[in-house]
């Protein structure tokens, strides 16, 4: 699981990885870093960053950013947390 690579592909900052896993963007510094993961979120983490390589596979990942100054970044948080859920339901439906 190399999530600084996942997030890459997808375009997804770490602070928006961060919301989604709802922990401080230092955590995901962290585990982007090598740090563990808290056994407690990993399975949470697993989910959303399987989520993510599937959306990146199905080129639903990157998202398009509008280059525009004030856009509401709410917009991108919604489009992102959207598309993860999209994918994300696939994968708790089959187990």
């Amino acid at each position: 699981m190399n999530i600084k690579k996942t997030l890459k592909k997808a375009d997804i900052q770490i602070k928006e990885f961060a919301v989604l896993c709802g922990v401080s963007r230092m955590s995901v510094h962290l585990w982007c870093d090598g740090r563990p993961i808290n056994p407690l979120r990993l399975p949470r983490v697993e989910k959303l960053l399987a989520a993510i390589e599937s959306a990146v596979a199905a080129k639903d990942f990157p998202i398009s950013r509008p280059n525009i100054r004030g856009v509401d970044p709410k917009f991108v948080d919604e489009k992102i947390k959207s598309t993860v859920l999209k994918h994300l339901r696939p994968l708790t439906e089959s187990r």
